[in-house]
């Protein structure tokens, strides 16, 4: 969240957004919007008090919160609180009574251990996640309805949809942990506000989610000095990486290759790189994480 919202790269070790001394540093996308006059709303089927994400969401300035707490007993839930198909509904309801221009955030939890969505197993393959895989179909069909009924709104024709994950999860091709595949996720852009001509492109551009406020404040004209860890995606001069984190190690992806590196026991778990660029692209890695690192140390 504090990628996706302040910009900010996750990191090895710990976490700021369970550090209030510490993400209060961070500009978000949602102050930006608000000081423009947005009012913002955020959903989330369970508990917030999980990883501290309700005082990192407070921080945010998100008016209006809503979580299991507010759901009445009319409401189907499962082990971790409210399936998807009806937060997403009960945001699509609360929406519709939304003074316009808003900004509204949406965690799903349905795709998550242990698996108790509403609904018979749809996919009977995928060996050893194919409980992953069919609450992966649920939340999908979920999200099929949701966007069947959004279109009927009067304020959908103005408004832009992301989806994104949080984080990657093991499939059924069983990628090693360490590996680029394995930290793959989707970022969608969706919705009526996009030009025609720009409606069912791919970009296959290497990219993070702390990118997601840059792409998105210069796409409204609105000013992103603050995100400096972020990438406008639709600049052809931004380079292009990834980077990714776990436990006391990077990954760090160039289009000439990747490498991943364990500092716990000083070594490559990943290494594709051609020689001609091998040391400078090493270096590189580890010179962004030391960056992001030194900076979190500083809050």
């Amino acid at each position: 969240m504090s990628s996706i919202f302040g910009g900010f790269p996750a990191h090895p070790i710990s976490s700021i957004t369970v550090q209030p001394d510490k993400f209060s540093k961070l500009t978000t996308i949602t102050h930006k919007l608000i000081a423009q006059g947005y009012h913002t709303s955020f959903y989330f089927g369970g508990q917030l008090i999980y990883g501290n994400i309700r005082g990192f969401i407070l921080h945010n300035g998100f008016e209006r919160i809503t979580e299991l707490e507010n759901f009445g007993n009319d409401v189907k839930k499962g082990k971790l609180g409210v399936h998807d198909e009806f937060l997403l509904a009960r945001q699509l309801n609360d929406l519709n009574k939304e003074k316009e221009p808003f900004f509204s955030a949406l965690f799903t939890l349905s795709s998550h251990s242990p698996y108790d969505q509403p609904m018979e197993e749809v996919l009977h393959w995928g060996q050893n996640e194919k409980q992953y895989i069919n609450s992966a179909y649920y939340t999908d069909h979920s999200l099929g309805e949701y966007f069947r009924n959004t279109r009927k709104q009067p304020w959908f024709k103005n408004t832009l949809f992301i989806l994104v994950a949080d984080h990657s999860h093991n499939s059924y091709r069983n990628w090693p942990f360490t590996t680029p595949m394995y930290h793959k996720i989707p970022l969608l852009f969706l919705g009526d506000v996009i030009k025609d001509e720009f409606k069912g492109t791919t970009i296959s551009k290497l990219a993070n989610q702390p990118d997601i406020a840059s792409t998105l404040l210069h796409q409204l004209n609105i000013g992103a000095e603050e995100f400096h860890w972020s990438r406008n995606l639709f600049n052809p001069y931004s380079p292009e990486f990834a980077y990714f984190s776990f436990e006391e190690g990077v990954g760090w992806i160039r289009p000439a290759g990747h490498f991943v590196y364990d500092a716990r026991v000083k070594h490559f778990n990943e290494l594709s790189l051609p020689d001609a660029s091998k040391d400078s692209i090493i270096r590189e890695g580890k010179s962004y994480l030391q960056a992001v690192f030194e900076e979190y140390m500083s809050y």
